[in-house]
């Protein structure tokens, strides 16, 4: 929910809006333009929100906006298959992809491509109050673009003397 607003993406029925204040539901599939009626995941954004459909073999990102036009994000240093999570931080999405954080800047509708200095698999991100947080290898929680000395005094949380405390 944001703003008033609900965004629901389906496994095979696309995505739906609906505006709260006015119980007002609007739909979204492969007839809209969304590539794929399959929805990996979603990111609201101010009016709009950014689809990941498809599979983990095929797929894309596309924005819906608040127009309701969508707009498939192709490119250069875009995702070939659907990622299984999206995040918005201030004008950038980012789309965690293995080892690779894809970065698109929202305001100048381009991709970036961020490598890890570390090199490890990043599977989740998740937006807090100042900053991004990252999941690594399905654990350790740590802020997002840490590298492993910054990383370090979070591992505690997830490794004790007795082994793995718990999975993200």
């Amino acid at each position: 929910v944001l703003r008033k607003e609900l965004w629901v993406g389906t496994r095979a029925d696309g995505v739906w809006h609906c505006d709260l204040a006015g119980n007002e539901w609007t739909h979204w599939g492969r007839d809209q333009g969304l590539p794929d009626d399959r929805v990996v995941t979603l990111a609201a954004h101010a009016t709009s929100a950014f689809v990941a459909v498809g599979t983990s073999a095929a797929g894309g990102i596309a924005r819906i906006g608040a127009d309701g036009r969508v707009t498939i994000l192709e490119g250069k240093g875009a995702p070939s298959h659907a990622p299984s999570c999206l995040i918005v931080l201030d004008q950038r999405l980012l789309v965690p992809m293995g080892s690779v954080i894809r970065e698109f800047d929202i305001g100048k509708g381009t991709w970036l491509l961020s490598r890890r200095p570390s090199q490890r698999q990043i599977d989740r991100i998740f937006p807090g109050a100042s900053h991004a947080w990252e999941s690594r290898c399905g654990r350790e929680l740590a802020p997002y673009g840490a590298g492993d000395a910054t990383a370090a005094p979070y591992k505690s949380a997830w490794f004790t003397e007795k082994g793995s405390a718990g999975y993200v």
